[in-house]
């Protein structure tokens, strides 16, 4: 179930920007109910995974006449992606974009630490470098960027709040660096609430410790599996999140039965239990030495 709880769409063509928290993945649906034409602007993952499906779907609501809005989804890894955004702008249609970028398997991120085309906004206290795209077609087409969040209730619902529209104005830079700070601000203030909800790991863009040098491993110490650095962002596929990196790694599957053992527990799990899961001496150093499991 999909609730509008504040706000209203735009009136013609905008770019809506939203994160990867709470019903993201249905925000799109409201928009279409709203005889809104969309595009879905997407990584790889997304548009060739869900984005067919979303695509999919919304040819059975038009063929059952629940809204005759299309929609179309645009592979950000495409040569020819922006060309796209920018014809689907200009024929009257909106985009859809999650600014906090995605990332892919083979560990690039939309998030950069020295992405020198990037802009730096705050959050949480310490500087984040994000990708200005959005705010830059903005400008140069002259739409608004319009604000959508969402987040659930315990009950699984999805709750969405559409902001203000954010007109381009004056310098484009000026612009960029304003607009996108206000959107990752009303985005740091939900997140600082729902943050559990967050796919791509809220605790990923916090102030992090400095790294302290792994031990080999010992057989007669305890280990805990390391949540402040790693996060299962995708676990079905077996990909896992490095904080430290902002990197997406595949976690081999013959990794999958104990690594899921070990997150589970609270309690440290001795050296000796992980020695007889994981036979191999090399890949049991190569593990700690990546700190996926620390000592106590």
């Amino acid at each position: 179930m999909l609730t509008l709880q504040s706000g209203q769409t735009h009136p013609g063509p905008a770019i809506y920007c939203t994160f990867h928290m709470g019903g993201w993945a249905v925000q799109p649906v409201l928009l279409l109910h709203r005889n809104i034409p969309l595009t879905i602007v997407a990584g790889p993952h997304v548009s060739e995974g869900q984005g067919t499906q979303w695509v999919q779907m919304n040819s059975v609501c038009l063929a059952q006449e629940r809204w005759q809005a299309d929609l179309a989804v645009i592979n950000t890894d495409g040569q020819s992606a922006l060309i796209q955004m920018m014809r689907q702008l200009r024929q009257g249609r909106s985009l859809y974009i999650c600014l906090d970028g995605h990332r892919s398997v083979r560990g690039e991120s939309a998030h950069l630490a020295h992405d020198r085309h990037g802009l730096t906004v705050r959050l949480n206290g310490r500087d984040l470098r994000v990708r200005p795209g959005a705010a830059y077609l903005a400008h140069q087409l002259g739409v608004p960027l319009v604000p959508m969040m969402s987040w659930r209730d315990t009950d699984g619902r999805a709750n969405v709040e559409i902001g203000e529209a954010i007109h381009p104005e004056g310098d484009r830079e000026a612009f960029a660096q304003q607009a996108l700070q206000q959107l990752w601000s009303r985005f740091e203030s939900l997140a600082r609430v729902h943050g559990a909800q967050w796919e791509m790991g809220w605790h990923s863009y916090r102030s992090r410790p400095v790294a302290q040098p792994a031990g080999d491993f010992e057989l007669q110490r305890h280990y805990r599996f390391n949540a402040e650095r790693y996060h299962l962002y995708q676990p079905a596929q077996g990909l896992l999140l490095d904080a430290k990196t902002d990197e997406l790694k595949r976690v081999p599957a013959s990794y999958a039965t104990w690594l899921g053992q070990l997150r589970q527990r609270t309690a440290a799990i001795p050296g000796q239990w992980l020695a007889e899961q994981i036979k191999d001496a090399h890949s049991l150093q190569q593990i700690v030495a990546s700190e996926l499991l620390v000592a106590q």
